[in-house]
């Protein structure tokens, strides 16, 4: 008796368990459609069924050839630079809003201990009215495009050989009697209109005149390109300079707002190439002084870079 009892004892535990198995044995991830749906097949679905392969079979062969042919591949090799006693162009558009052109200067040093003071070859200077626009709208002696440099020192401003025109259109200069005159001053243009009987121009338009209209204007416009060694440098704007070092009311109240309407290196006229998408990253930034004797640096490296199509 007591071996049935027992018996029946494991056949009550085995019969516990059951429901459990089963809850576990119902468990799917994927459920399957009821047997009740019917399964009707039809040309629609066979025509996207075959388009969705060829789409797919044209994808794979596309990546495929793209990979045997090096479509948007990239080689990359890394060589050292032996050429540094070459030049590069350094192009630059910068606007000092509150700062007159006669009372900031560019310097230029280099690690090689080379310092250059007031830079101004190629370099020209414009003043900007209170509305940010050019107070100056006329045309340089010797300047074309931007970029293009004064090839002769007497049409550069800040030669001692400069013989500057004295009369702003071209067909005014035949009526002057002295054909080798120069008029390197506002009043010395002026002046030559007077003796010449004729109406006096604007001063906005007499490039002499770029001083006087400095003197009553408060910001100022760096354009032009710096010739420049392969060399780690500093570009430093600053007050200008005088024998000696500065004049303390000109850095109490030189203001360092600016706005960088360009600045890239190397020729003008080559496309730039970037992977992704950033060619001059500079181009457009403002910065707002908030205070006095406020420095801002810059920190950028340019790299000689060769890029091949085919």
């Amino acid at each position: 008796m007591s071996n049935l009892r027992q018996r029946s004892l494991l056949v009550i535990k085995e019969n516990n368990e059951r429901p459990l198995l089963k809850k576990v044995a119902a468990v799917d991830l994927f459920p399957k459609p009821k047997e009740d749906y019917s399964r009707s097949q039809t040309y629609r679905g066979a025509l996207v069924s075959l388009v969705t392969v060829v789409v797919i079979g044209l994808l794979v062969f596309w990546e495929v050839c793209s990979y045997i042919f090096g479509r948007d591949a990239y080689t990359t090799e890394l060589s050292v630079d032996t050429s540094l006693s070459t030049e590069v162009d350094f192009n630059l558009d910068i606007t000092f809003p509150r700062v007159p052109c006669h009372e900031v200067s560019l310097d230029v040093l280099d690690v090689t201990g080379t310092v250059n003071l007031n830079v101004t070859r190629n370099l020209f200077k414009t003043p900007v009215d209170a509305q940010g626009n050019f107070a100056f709208i006329g045309t340089r002696q010797g300047v074309g495009e931007y970029g293009s440099f004064r090839e002769q020192s007497k049409d550069d401003p800040s030669s001692p050989q400069f013989c500057g025109r004295c009369f702003i259109n071209e067909h005014q200069v035949s009526m002057m009697e002295n054909k080798n005159r120069c008029c390197n001053t506002c009043n010395d243009v002026l002046n030559a209109y007077d003796q010449q009987g004729l109406p006096r121009p604007q001063k906005n338009e007499v490039e002499q005149c770029i001083y006087e209209l400095s003197r009553i204007n408060p910001g100022c416009n760096y354009k032009g390109t710096l010739i420049v060694k392969k060399f780690g440098g500093r570009l430093v704007f600053a007050p200008k300079r005088v024998p000696g070092g500065f004049l303390i009311r000109d850095v109490m109240r030189f203001d360092s707002s600016h706005i960088i309407n360009k600045l890239s290196i190397g020729d003008e006229h080559v496309t730039r190439f970037s992977r992704r998408g950033v060619q001059h990253p500079l181009n457009g930034h403002e910065f707002d002084a908030q205070r006095r004797f406020t420095e801002i640096r810059y920190f950028f490296e340019g790299c000689t870079q060769h890029v091949s199509q085919w």
